[in-house]
């Protein structure tokens, strides 16, 4: 006798967001064909007058709007005056430094908000492919969000590592100790967390070592994150995928019967119950890096012009 069974089963993001409108929900795609014919585009008219129910909860299209929009707006932008000019050639590199985590600041800070962010519009992710791949490019901006905040953190210790001549005290993979004959390469590649707080508590810093090991501390997860995007294939994310239809076992040799489970990854994350521990991370960044550059004072170390005055005519 032959059996022949048939499931069908689906994400459960796919139900994760509908559009009201005159008290009927719709998903994307049933909304985007009610509107195909419309000459509204982009949906912003239509929309200011519908509510959107995400997971359960439901808010008016511009009170979600609103509420996106200061969720940004708290994520705050560093800023540094690079129109200088310094003598020294290791703040000059440090410098570097603090424009690149500036930098990654901000590139974190747009992919937040693109994880953040509950649906693409039509023009930018076409609706009629209903929600699941708007939550899927979510999931990426997520992870990519972490690995820029990882990154940020990275260039702030190499801003340490640099202005405070720091890797004086490294020792190469072949166990030699610095010399002046290294090149900037080979010196950046040995900046390493461990080395930089041990020398700050060796050279008596204690403000910046506990500047850099309370920042470490505080963005200890989305680090993690990082590690696992750039180093064991990516992070696994909730909901992307549907759940196995059937449980099955096997038997082997008249032994128990086993079920046979998918893998279950080590890490699983839904974005929308730690999207805060990106927002969290922006700030913590921020706050670190601020706090360094300040007290580092690259004012102090730059060329200072002296103004001269045109003698006067009588």
């Amino acid at each position: 006798m032959k059996f022949t069974f048939t499931a069908k089963t689906y994400p459960a993001s796919q139900d994760f967001l509908k559009i009201i409108e005159g008290g009927e929900a719709y998903p994307l795609d049933t909304f985007i064909e009610k509107h195909k014919a419309e000459a509204v585009s982009p949906l912003d008219a239509v929309l200011d007058n519908c509510q959107i129910e995400y997971r359960g909860e439901v808010k008016n299209y511009k009170d979600y709007i609103s509420e996106y929009l200061a969720f940004t707006e708290r994520m705050r932008f560093f800023e540094f005056n690079s129109f200088k000019t310094w003598p020294e050639k290791d703040d000059r590199n440090a410098v570097h430094f603090v424009k690149k985590a500036k930098e990654c600041l901000e590139i974190a800070r747009f992919f937040t908000m693109k994880s953040a962010e509950w649906f693409e519009s039509n023009e930018g992710l076409n609706w009629n492919t209903g929600y699941t791949p708007q939550f899927l490019f979510r999931c990426i901006y997520f992870g990519t969000a972490a690995t820029w905040y990882a990154n940020c953190y990275d260039h702030i210790l190499q801003i340490v590592y640099w202005s405070l001549k720091l890797y004086t005290a490294t020792k190469d993979r072949d166990d030699k100790p610095y010399d002046s004959t290294w090149d900037d390469k080979k010196i950046i590649s040995l900046c390493v967390f461990d080395l930089v707080v041990a020398e700050l508590k060796a050279r008596g810093y204690k403000d910046i070592r506990k500047m850099l090991k309370t920042c470490s501390a505080q963005i200890d997860e989305v680090r993690q994150w990082s590690n696992y995007t750039k180093h064991k294939g990516g992070l696994d994310y909730k909901y992307i995928e549907a759940d196995d239809p059937f449980m099955v076992f096997i038997q082997k040799d008249g032994g128990e019967k086993e079920q046979i489970k998918s893998f279950e990854p080590p890490i699983e994350i839904d974005i929308d119950a730690e999207m805060h521990k990106l927002a969290e991370a922006h700030e913590n960044l921020f706050n670190c890096l601020s706090a360094v550059v300040s007290e580092i004072d690259f004012n102090s170390r730059a060329l200072q012009f002296m103004k001269t005055e045109e003698p006067a005519h009588e």
